[in-house]
Order: C-alpha cells, then structure tokens, then sequence
C-alpha cells in the first residue's frame, strides 16, 4: 500500500492543485488572465475557466465517488460483525449522515467536494456523468470483491490528509488571483474533512481502516494494488494531459508541466 501511495502521489495530476507563488502556472493561466503567463493576443473567458475548473474536479471526482461503494462492498462482504460495522459508519460518513451540522446532513461528500468548484467557477458546475462512467468501468470495483473494495478505500482514506491539503492549496490560489471572497466560496467539504482525515488518534479515519483491514484478515491484495494503480494513474494522467492540451494554445512561456 505504501509503494501505491508514493507512485499515485507522484502523478502530475496534483500539480494542478499544488501551491505556487501568485498562483502555480495553471492557474495563474487561467485565473489571471493576460497576465504573467497568457499571450495578450489570446484572452482566457469564463467558459475556459469552467472547463479547466471542470476537468481539476473531475480528475479527484471518481475516487471521492468510488470509496462510497467500495465502502457498501466492504459492509456486503464483511468476513465478521467488526468489519461490518466499520463499514457501515463510513458509509454512513461519505453519506452526509454524520455531518456536524443539520443544515448539511444527508448530503454526500462527493457532492460537497462539487459544490465547492463550482462555487468557484464563473458558472454552475455538474458532474460531468461519462467521465465518472469511464473510470468506473475501468475500475470494475464490484468484479473485484473484498480486497479492490479494501485498496480502493485504504488508498483514499490514507491520501485523504494530503489531498485535502492539495485541495486547500487550490482553492486559496483561485481565490487571490480571481478575487473571489470566502463568502461565496463553499467550504463545506474542506471543513467537514480536515478535523477527521489523518492518524493523531483512534477515531481519525486513517487509524479506523487500519483496524479495518487488520480485521479483515490475510487476503490476496497485490493484484488489486496494481489493478488500483493502473486504472487510477491512467485516470490521473489523462486528465493533466488534458488540461496541458488547453494551456499548448495560450502561448504560455516558461511553464513546467
């Protein structure tokens, strides 16, 4: 699981969310634009950045979705009642049933983590249903019983402090160089997770999933390691490739991607 974590981590994905001074150079690009990077002669509108902010959210977007039904799997195909139990409050987590506050309860994370990009986006942003559908018929989580269900879970609960950091990193660029305030930013999906995701003690989730998988026993998880890697480095990859297509014809100069 650790060589896992340090291969998907080094994806150049996360480059898009990472911090920069006054902006890393993707979204210097496309959230100040005619400045620094962008050629005057091409400007960068509202429908570009809502497709640049659409293609960041959907490259995180199919693993926030997938852990919600690896959990239920896991719950499905718990070998004793502790399993099952854990399973059953994760679930009960990534479906907004344990929010702190009611005035968020029962909405998913995966929905909160939308609703904050497009909170950040000159117009309204949805799930954009075919990528989503293309990564999960590559993942193919349910052909893969316990252990996929296990790996795909473990990695997204173990990066979850890491990505969150990533994630906060972004949206505090977007902010300064698009000028858009906290106040019509929705954080809700930042909040709700950075108090709970990490391992300082027994109840963050990182130290939950590893009692978890302790509980499941000794089960064959190499080949759904790589099977997990494969699928959700080709994702990742696919989408920064994406997004550096978008910036070849801005005549960026000096860009490091």
């Amino acid at each position: 699981m650790k060589e896992l974590i340090e291969k998907l981590m080094r994806n150049n994905y996360w480059k898009l969310l990472e911090m920069g001074g006054g902006g890393n150079c993707f979204v210097g690009t496309f959230a100040t634009p005619t400045r620094t990077y962008i050629n005057v002669d091409r400007q960068v509108d509202d429908t570009l950045r809502a497709e640049f902010l659409l293609l960041v959210m959907m490259g995180f977007y199919p693993l926030s979705h997938s852990i919600l039904l690896a959990f239920r799997q896991i719950e499905k195909l718990a070998p004793n009642d502790n399993v099952r139990e854990k399973a059953r409050f994760f679930v009960e987590v990534e479906e907004g049933k344990l929010a702190a506050s009611d005035w968020y309860r029962g909405v998913a994370h995966s929905e909160l983590y939308r609703r904050m990009f497009s909170s950040l986006s000159p117009t309204p942003l949805e799930i954009h249903e075919q990528m989503l559908e293309q990564y999960q018929l590559a993942l193919k989580l349910e052909e893969g019983g316990l252990a996929r269900a296990l790996v795909t879970a473990a990695f997204i609960e173990k990066t979850g402090l890491t990505v969150l950091h990533l994630l906060h990193d972004f949206v505090a660029q977007w902010q300064v160089c698009t000028g858009k305030p906290t106040s019509v930013v929705d954080l809700t999906y930042l909040n709700e997770h950075m108090l709970h995701e990490g391992e300082e003690s027994a109840d963050q989730h990182v130290c939950i999933i590893d009692q978890m998988m302790y509980e499941c026993g000794t089960l064959a998880m190499q080949k759904e390691i790589k099977h997990f890697e494969v699928v959700t480095d080709k994702w990742l990859t696919h989408i920064h490739e994406r997004v550096s297509r978008m910036i070849e014809p801005l005549s960026i100069k000096r860009l490091n991607f």
